[in-house]
């Protein structure tokens, strides 16, 4: 039995077993479906693209490509990640403002916190400014009842910071604040770009990481190192 399928496609001629007479029409018609869908041969020109359509495919993927390659280079994702950046900050510095206080007093009183026993001049250090600006900036801490002192024993000279209670509780209220303004945010995200997130926070981290200290390169002129005596014989 041969079976010719119309359109754009051509059927070889397979020798088959014609079926017994009792075999119904309908049995015969699905033989014969079957036979086109395993011997069917495309032409080959139901599958040329037009040169204008090829064209625009090839323009796309050069494209893609190169917004690929520019979006890998460092400089061009800083310029992408630091406005998000100052901006996220500062949505989260108005979130203390309800509290009494500013973001960067937020900011030293962690600074106490995470260093106990600090000293003022210290805490200057950490934060990059100078010592006369951060006594100020202290003294206020301590007006508003946040920051106590405490003379160092044995060295009546240096004194320490210590949280108060108040300031204490002013922490864990910045923080629940913070937490839920993000976490609110984050619930409006699809699946996928919660996970994208997610997986962005260690590569962050990392930029946060001190850079190791470079080794200093032998001098030229001091030449290999001498061997060692040798052991005296006993």
């Amino acid at each position: 039995m041969s079976t010719d399928c119309s359109g754009h496609v051509e059927l070889p001629i397979r020798p088959t077993t014609h079926p017994p007479p009792w075999v119904g029409r309908d049995t015969v018609a699905a033989y014969a479906a079957s036979i086109c869908a395993e011997s069917v041969t495309i032409r080959p020109q139901a599958l040329r693209v037009p040169p204008a359509a090829a064209e625009s495919a090839e323009r796309s993927a050069t494209v893609v490509n190169v917004v690929n390659e520019i979006a890998a280079e460092p400089l061009t994702v800083a310029n992408r990640l630091r406005p998000v950046l100052l901006k996220l900050a500062r949505e989260l510095r108005r979130e203390v403002h309800p509290l009494g206080v500013t973001g960067g007093q937020v900011s030293l009183l962690a600074q106490i916190r995470a260093h106990p026993g600090i000293g003022a001049r210290e805490l200057a250090a950490l934060e990059r400014v100078s010592p006369a600006a951060m006594s100020g900036h202290v003294h206020r801490l301590e007006r508003a009842g946040l920051v106590a002192r405490t003379t160092t024993p044995g060295d009546r000279r240096r004194q320490t910071l210590a949280l108060t209670s108040e300031a204490e509780s002013v922490l864990r209220a910045v923080r629940s604040r913070r937490t839920a303004w993000l976490a609110e945010r984050l619930r409006g995200l699809p699946e996928e770009d919660l996970a994208a997130v997610d997986r962005a926070l260690e590569p962050l981290l990392r930029l946060l990481e001190p850079e190791p200290e470079a080794e200093p390169e032998p001098s030229p002129e001091a030449g290999p190192d001498p061997a060692p005596n040798p052991e005296p014989p006993r």
